[in-house]
């Protein structure tokens, strides 16, 4: 559990990690996992008097490293991702010699 609480539904389908919380039309604050919280807008969708009036993360869910390597793939995110490269590559970040180092082994490999 979080110093925000865990999910209210407290269903067996409930999970650890991502929270949200959610307010109500009538004015009620509730805590939601991600499950939880997707239910929820399934469920403004068909009956738009469901629709929270207004929700944010407590605890915001860590993007999926297919979502990541589909957003730097992306033609309208090159000046975006260029920008965060040379960044890195100024500062001399670790991470970046290790993926280059790692990508050119891939392709001298792919070569073969």
């Amino acid at each position: 559990m979080s110093k925000y609480g865990s999910c209210e539904l407290r269903l067996p389908t409930c999970v650890p990690g991502p929270l949200a919380w959610w307010q109500c039309p009538e004015g009620r604050l509730a805590r939601l996992c991600k499950p939880h919280l997707d239910v929820c807008f399934d469920c403004a969708d068909n009956d738009p008097a469901s629709e929270p009036v207004a929700w944010g993360w407590l605890i915001a869910p860590e993007p999926a490293a297919a979502d990541i390597a589909a957003w730097l793939c992306d033609p309208r995110n090159r000046d975006a991702v260029a920008a965060v490269l040379r960044r890195e590559a100024r500062i001399g970040a670790p991470w970046l010699h290790e993926f280059i180092a790692r990508e050119q082994r891939v392709r001298r490999l792919a070569r073969w």
